[in-house]
């Protein structure tokens, strides 16, 4: 989605508009209701300001994406933004906060809603923690199980838990 505001975008010279995204995103999650939608965002475009800021947070809002890259825009030799001011850095990371924030809350609400639920799990990793192990479901999200299990294995897991990042699973 990169900004969710029309003159940004624009500016950036995407050929879509903040509709057209919504109008993808409905259809998909339509079609494909427990999917992870992941968008990249970039914050500090020459032309951002705090309208076109807060425009982004209510898209951000009204779509929900589960994975957000959020970005700090950096001018690029040989583009035609190089020369451009950009907003002050301050500024900048007040959006990145902001924005992260928010993706947090997002995120840490839709994998506590999935607390209860049996899943499905290929196992992908080690986890962080000895003596864990780190699927993922369907939607590719992260299923943190006890134990340790062969890679590339799968198991049914029960969700147990969850944080803003992943969920905890119990093979059943």
């Amino acid at each position: 989605m990169q900004s969710g505001d029309d003159r940004v975008l624009r500016d950036m010279n995407r050929e879509y508009t903040v509709s057209d995204f919504e109008r993808i995103v409905r259809m998909f999650r339509e079609r494909f209701p427990d999917s992870t939608l992941s968008t990249d965002i970039i914050c500090g475009y020459h032309s951002d300001d705090e309208e076109s800021f807060e425009n982004t947070v209510r898209l951000i809002e009204r779509t929900e994406p589960e994975i957000i890259n959020i970005t700090r825009f950096s001018p690029r030799p040989f583009t035609k933004d190089f020369g451009s001011k950009t907003p002050p850095s301050n500024v900048m990371g007040r959006w990145s906060r902001a924005l992260t924030e928010l993706h947090r809350e997002i995120s840490a609400r839709k994998m506590a809603s999935l607390v209860g639920r049996t899943e499905a799990i290929i196992f992908a990793e080690r986890g962080g923690k000895q003596g864990t192990t780190v699927g993922r479901d369907s939607a590719y999200r992260p299923v943190v199980v006890p134990g340790e299990y062969p890679l590339y294995g799968e198991a049914q897991v029960e969700v147990v838990d969850s944080t803003e990042t992943y969920l905890v699973g119990r093979v059943i």
